[in-house]
Parts: C-alpha cells; structure tokens; sequence
C-alpha cells in the first residue's frame, strides 16, 4: 500500500537534497498531520473530486519543471492518475471496512527526481456526493531513491 512506501521511501532517500522542500505544497487551509523533510500529510475541506487542490498543485510542480508521468514510478506497468483519474476500493484493515476514492501522482523534475502526492477520501459507502474531507501525502523522492525501491520490490 501507499503508506508502506512512504515508510520504505523515507529510509531510500536520504540523500534528497533541501532544495526539495518547496515542493511539498500545501494550501493555506489545511490541517497538517506530519511534516518531514521529505514528507508531508495533511487534511483539506475540498469537494470531491478535489479538481482544484490537485489543478494547483500541478500548476505549481509544473512551474518548477516538473513533468506529470502517465505511470506510477514505482510500479512502472501501472497507470498514474494523471491517465485514468480517481480509483475505489474497499479498505478492510479497519472495522467496518471503508471505501477508499484515491488519485496518486507521480511528477519528474528536470534533474530525474520525483514528487508523489495521494489524494485520499474515505466514506462507509462509495457515494461521492458530500465527500469533503480530502487527505493528502507527498513524498519527494531522489532518483537513486526509487531506482533502490522498484529494485528492492522486485526481489521480495
């Protein structure tokens, strides 16, 4: 899942230079949850489908040279959100169970490194209609960082 790469990726990076702490945006509304150098989580009040907090932050990555990629970086074989939007699944490690709506993102800078951000909602139903509580995690990754992932992936 998600969060255990955040996990891997936060061991795998650390090499990531400051200068990647800028892109780790957040808006000014938000509730952060966890901050790191090279992480960040936080809650915003944004409508489902998010069109706007996602707009703006690749508006702003992309202002900074970052490319939007059409598969996810570690899991090359896998469209990206920027390609198919929004997934559904059903989250069953808690009780009951909760369907989870998430887009995840990968961007690749000029230099070959790379942000991801996941864009979370969870509700007791697949309904989207009132989600608002949006979660989100991006993650600044070094290009050796994610070359020592799909590498360690690949042999468990």
């Amino acid at each position: 899942m998600v969060l255990v790469a955040f996990h891997l990726v936060a061991r795998a990076n650390a090499g990531v230079s400051n200068d990647f702490r800028g892109l780790l945006l957040y808006p000014k509304a938000s509730m952060i949850v966890n901050k790191k150098p090279n992480q960040l989580s936080y809650h915003v009040e944004e409508s489902f489908p998010a069109s706007g907090v996602i707009g703006w932050i690749a508006y702003n990555l992309e202002e900074r040279g970052f490319m939007p990629l059409a598969h996810d970086v570690l899991a090359g074989n896998t469209d990206s959100s920027q390609v198919h939007g929004w997934r559904e699944f059903w989250d069953d490690r808690s009780t009951p169970a909760v369907c989870t709506h998430q887009w995840l993102g990968d961007w690749k800078s000029p230099t070959g490194n790379f942000v991801r951000y996941v864009f979370t909602y969870r509700n007791a139903t697949c309904d989207t209609s009132g989600l608002s509580d949006l979660e989100l995690a991006a993650v600044v990754m070094s290009s050796s960082a994610v070359q020592q992932l799909k590498t360690g992936s690949r042999s468990n």
